[in-house]
């Protein structure tokens, strides 16, 4: 996973991560702040139902989503 890709393109979107995890939250994501730094920084991985949402959210296209979570 490329964590800075991610990082950049919530911040890009104006988004405070307190505010993209209500977002995600949303469109049926739960995810707590906690649960989002573990992740970030590799202890657990994304789950596809994760990925979706984060992509939904962000307007992520296949491309994009295979180039964040899938390429290392």
């Amino acid at each position: 996973m490329k964590v800075s890709l991610l990082k950049a393109e919530v911040v890009r979107q104006n988004f405070k991560i307190s505010e993209f995890l209500r977002t995600l939250g949303g469109v049926g994501v739960h995810m707590s702040r906690e649960s989002y730094y573990r992740k970030m920084r590799g202890e657990t991985e994304f789950q596809r139902d994760e990925i979706n949402g984060i992509a939904k959210v962000l307007g992520l296209n296949p491309q994009q989503v295979h180039e964040i979570f899938f390429n290392d």
